[in-house]
């Protein structure tokens, strides 16, 4: 928060005065996590529930201030939107998200603004909400804007070391493992979009040092763990890499 400008802080407060009210808030990341979350890592589910938590709980919480963290969650509303027909009644769908044709339109649109106070910016989060605004594209007919947000998302990610065995002393191994499953999350979807539009490769595999994901215990603690089905992708999209790779 301490390099944000007057500007930045104008635009985060404003988008958090236009946050949905917590159960609302609270019934799209479920949502999310109930049906969004197959194959990839988004968050860590038990974390960001406590986050928000800590975000409608305490007006001084520093989590309101924070862009990445505010751009994320958006991105994440944005993402459960799609989603809310299948956990609701279709007429207590349009009392909880409103009666837009894309409720998640809302929250993507606030959030596209605060990505342009994270473009520079080297933060996890920033990765996290660029990758989950390309997710939230997908379905949406927009796979060109995706690719755009997938590219970002793969940059940032690159730009602060996400494709390297973290070997930071101050991470602890929870920590670790998150950059992995991350990264790896990153680079298998944005790996199949370029193929799907028949876009060049972003990276060549040989410079990912980063191992796949194993299972860890505080997996016991996320609402869906499908730790299983992201190192399977992974392994699966190192394979179509490789047989991408020019004769």
């Amino acid at each position: 928060a301490d390099s944000q400008s007057p500007a930045e802080l104008r635009r985060v407060r404003k988008a958090v005065r236009d946050f949905p009210p917590r159960g609302v808030a609270e019934f799209l990341l479920e949502v999310c996590i109930t049906y969004g979350t197959d194959l990839f890592f988004y968050f860590d589910q038990a974390q960001l529930t406590a986050e928000l938590g800590a975000f409608y709980s305490d007006e001084g919480c520093r989590l309101r201030s924070d862009t990445g963290f505010v751009c994320f969650v958006l991105a994440v509303f944005a993402l459960g939107s799609h989603w809310t027909s299948l956990a609701r009644p279709a007429e207590e769908d349009e009392r909880v998200v409103g009666k837009e044709e894309d409720p998640g339109r809302i929250f993507y649109d606030q959030a596209r603004i605060l990505m342009a106070d994270l473009i520079d910016r080297p933060c996890l989060r920033s990765v996290q909400a660029a990758y989950v605004l390309g997710v939230y594209l997908m379905p949406a007919s927009a796979i060109s804007a995706s690719y755009v947000y997938m590219g970002l998302a793969l940059r940032k990610a690159l730009a602060i070391g996400l494709h390297l065995e973290p070997d930071e002393p101050g991470l602890s191994e929870d920590e670790k493992e998150m950059r992995r499953r991350l990264w790896w999350s990153v680079y298998s979807l944005e790996r199949t979009v370029t193929i799907k539009l028949n876009r060049p490769r972003s990276i060549s595999q040989d410079i990912i040092t980063a191992r796949l994901p194993r299972p860890v215990p505080r997996d016991a603690e996320q609402k869906f763990d499908n730790v299983q089905h992201q190192i399977l992708y992974a392994q699966l999209v190192r394979i179509i890499d490789k047989l991408s790779e020019p004769a």
